[in-house]
C-alpha cells in the first residue's frame, strides 16, 4: 500500500515538473492564447495532469506566475546575500530582478496587464521589491554611519550611546525603476514605475480593466 505521504511527494514532485515548463512558457509566448487542451498538447500531457497544478485554467495562470516571482525573488536574494558589500547590494538587487525578468517577452507582460489576478501578482511584487529596496538602502545607510561614529571614549558625557542611524532617502524616478532592459506591463509606452517605496500609502493600481482567461 503506497502511504499517503508518497503520494503527497509523487504530487508534488510532479507539480513542480509542470510549472518547470509552464514558467518559461508562458515567458515565451505568454498565457491567455492557451486553452486547456493547448497546454496539455504542448506539455505532452493529458488535461487531467494539469490539475495536480491547480484545478481550473485561472487558478493555472496564477499559480504559474505566482511559482515564477517566487522563484525569481528566491535567486535575487541569494545573489544579494552573496554580495558582502552592503553599498552594493542595493545595485546588484536591481540587476539580478532585470536578469530574473529578461525571459519574459511582450505578450506575457501584455497577458499579465490583461489579466487582474495575475496582474495583482505581478504589482505585490512591485511593491515588496519597493520595500526591499528601501530596507537595502537603510541598511548600507547604517553601515556608513557605523564606520564614522567615533570610539566610545572619544563622546562627550550625556551624548548617545550611538549616532542617529536615520537616513532620509527619497529615490529620483531612475533610482524606483529597473534598469532599461526590463520590461513592465502596461497599456501605455511608459513603463509604470514601482510605488514609492519611503511612502506607506502606495497605490496598487486599482481600476485596471481586467482581461478574461476562460477555460477553452
Amino acid at each position: 500500500m503506497v502511504r499517503p505521504t508518497s503520494v503527497a511527494a509523487r504530487d508534488d514532485a510532479r507539480r513542480q515538473s509542470l510549472l518547470d515548463e509552464l514558467i518559461p512558457l508562458f515567458h515565451a509566448e505568454g498565457f491567455l492564447v492557451f486553452s486547456l487542451e493547448d497546454l496539455a498538447r504542448r506539455l505532452g500531457c493529458s488535461k487531467s495532469t494539469l490539475y495536480v497544478v491547480a484545478p481550473s485554467k485561472e487558478q493555472i495562470i496564477q499559480a504559474t506566475v505566482r511559482e515564477s516571482f517566487r522563484r525569481s525573488t528566491d535567486a535575487v536574494e541569494r545573489r544579494v546575500a552573496a554580495e558582502p558589500d552592503r553599498g552594493r547590494r542595493i545595485s546588484v538587487y536591481l540587476d539580478a530582478i532585470a536578469e530574473e525578468l529578461a525571459p519574459a517577452g511582450p505578450t506575457y507582460f501584455a497577458d499579465l496587464d490583461a489579466y487582474e489576478p495575475a496582474r495583482e501578482v505581478y504589482r505585490n511584487n512591485v511593491r515588496l521589491a519597493a520595500q526591499r529596496v528601501k530596507e537595502l538602502v537603510e541598511a548600507s545607510g547604517r553601515r556608513r554611519l557605523d564606520r564614522a561614529a567615533p570610539p566610545a571614549s572619544a563622546r562627550s558625557p550625556g551624548s548617545c550611546s550611538r549616532p542617529s542611524t536615520a537616513v532620509p532617502w527619497r529615490p529620483t524616478p531612475a533610482s524606483t525603476t529597473l534598469p532599461p532592459s526590463t520590461s513592465w506591463p502596461s497599456s501605455s509606452t511608459t513603463p509604470p514605475a514601482p510605488p514609492d517605496p519611503v511612502s506607506s500609502s502606495a497605490s496598487c493600481g486599482e481600476g485596471w480593466t481586467a482581461g478574461g482567461a476562460s477555460g477553452r
